[in-house]
């Protein structure tokens, strides 16, 4: 053989080795499997980012303090998107291509879940989303790990009709702005009008607004029979005393991202109803007790916020991977969820989450609370939505 041209055949073995070598890593038999996480941990939703990434680091550790999955530890990998688009784009590319994760979760706002779309669809990974947003779910390898909050109208509907002692009450509809909360505001609009019930105020608050004044003050002098608010996070007890403020003294329906304990009792009002769809720590169950014993033990409250939603999150992915095995791809993975009901969130979630090939919405079954002074109390049966 000619020397150059088996320099040349050793060259071109050196560089194909040098492509197949993080492949081969990614599957050796002592290895992990790597999750990713996406998330706001220091930016104006890092309250939600930092419980989600917290309560998944619970479940994770608790799995791999009992030996792993398929005999293989999950190696959690959480970056931070500060709530930047650019930043949650670039998170996804880093955790796919440099850290060869076949899963991503947290996704807690639905601006970056959109923003990041394509990416995550160009990637073919597994994405577990909190903010799952009509577009998201129409994605092959987006998954929503809560309720879905474009359809969270219905039942919000059906409380009402259980709690109101009028027939056709007057609405007034507090809404954040976002995608997923103006399909929410669609659907709302269009269930009133089947049902006639009039919406006599309806006042719209940004994402970041620290100030609801306005818009409560606005509702209250419209004296709807109940309020249907989408605030979250510091907004929620904003709005409930604002609203009390100006004289409404009516019953007031929030949404799942309500469906916090820090939310119930700074609020701490007992017609402040919220929907959720998982247990709070206090639930009765036993898999709702192992959880709450795995946040402890990484120095966790499970009553903080968020820290349920993450720990779920982490469990969607865990049973996925003990159907898929070991080695685990990306695409094997997303069969595994797609191929029935999960089983070992029962009593944590209030339906059991059952992905299909064409439907990743999940949970479909909803519960509602309120703050009876000391801890959540639950007000209503399982509610389908």
């Amino acid at each position: 053989m000619d020397l150059n041209i088996g320099r040349a055949y050793i060259l071109a073995a050196s560089m194909l080795m040098s492509f197949l070598v993080p492949y081969q890593t990614a599957f050796a038999e002592d290895s992990d499997y790597i999750v990713g996480g996406n998330q706001d941990m220091s930016g104006p939703l890092a309250y939600i980012g930092t419980g989600l990434a917290t309560g998944a680091r619970a479940y994770f550790d608790a799995v791999n303090a009992k030996g792993g999955i398929n005999g293989h530890k999950i190696r959690y990998i959480p970056l931070d998107h500060r709530n930047d688009t650019a930043a949650g784009i670039a998170n996804v590319k880093s955790l796919v291509q440099s850290s060869n994760a076949i899963a991503i979760i947290g996704f807690d706002s639905s601006v970056i879940v959109d923003a990041a779309l394509s990416e995550v669809e160009r990637s073919k990974v597994v994405s577990l989303v909190q903010g799952a947003s009509p577009a998201s779910l129409k994605g092959r390898w987006t998954f929503s790990s809560a309720a879905y909050i474009a359809d969270e109208a219905a039942p919000m509907i059906a409380l009402v009709a259980q709690k109101s002692s009028t027939p056709k009450p007057n609405v007034g509809i507090l809404v954040q702005q976002s995608a997923v909360l103006a399909a929410w505001l669609a659907d709302a609009q269009k269930r009133l009008a089947e049902k006639g019930w009039p919406i006599v105020a309806s006042q719209s608050v940004l994402l970041g607004a620290t100030d609801v004044n306005a818009q409560v003050s606005a509702i209250a002098r419209e004296k709807p029979d109940v309020v249907f608010s989408t605030m979250s996070g510091p907004k929620i007890p904003l709005a409930v005393a604002g609203l009390r403020k100006f004289g409404y003294e009516g019953i007031i329906i929030g949404h799942t991202p309500a469906a916090d304990v820090p939310s119930l009792k700074a609020a701490n009002d007992p017609n402040f109803f919220v929907m959720r769809e998982m247990a709070f720590a206090d639930d009765p169950g036993a898999n709702v007790k192992t959880m709450v014993e795995d946040i402890r033990r990484v120095g966790a409250d499970p009553d903080a916020a968020w820290l349920i939603n993450g720990y779920v999150q982490g469990m969607i992915v865990g049973e996925g991977l003990k159907r898929c095995g070991w080695p685990c791809t990306s695409e094997k993975l997303r069969t595994a969820l797609e191929s029935g009901p999960l089983t070992g969130l029962e009593g944590i979630t209030f339906s059991s989450i059952d992905y299909t090939p064409t439907n990743h919405k999940g949970i479909s079954k909803v519960r509602f609370y309120r703050w009876d002074g000391k801890k959540p109390e639950a007000v209503s049966g399982d509610i389908e939505y």
